[in-house]
């Protein structure tokens, strides 16, 4: 089915039942967004067990490890 097809479907629907899709709409978001959410805790939780993260608490030392950081990904970039 077509997005489109999709979108003319819920304009005929009763307002009972689009408020009821909205409600199921943002509960899968909700759901996907905690997903995200978990999926970043497990690789910060790895990378932190593997000593690959690295915290700053002095803004001079964030910079560095933001700058460290960005370099790799631009060789990373260059090599591919």
């Amino acid at each position: 089915m077509k997005f489109e097809n999709i979108i003319e479907e819920i304009k005929v629907m009763p307002i009972e039942m689009k408020l009821q899709l909205k409600e199921l709409l943002e509960k899968y978001l909700i759901e996907e967004r905690r997903a995200v959410i978990h999926k970043n805790f497990k690789k910060s939780r790895k990378e932190y067990r593997t000593g690959k993260l690295r915290f700053a608490d002095k803004i001079d030392d964030l910079k560095r490890l933001l700058l460290s950081s960005m370099m790799k990904m631009r060789q990373i970039r260059t090599v591919k």
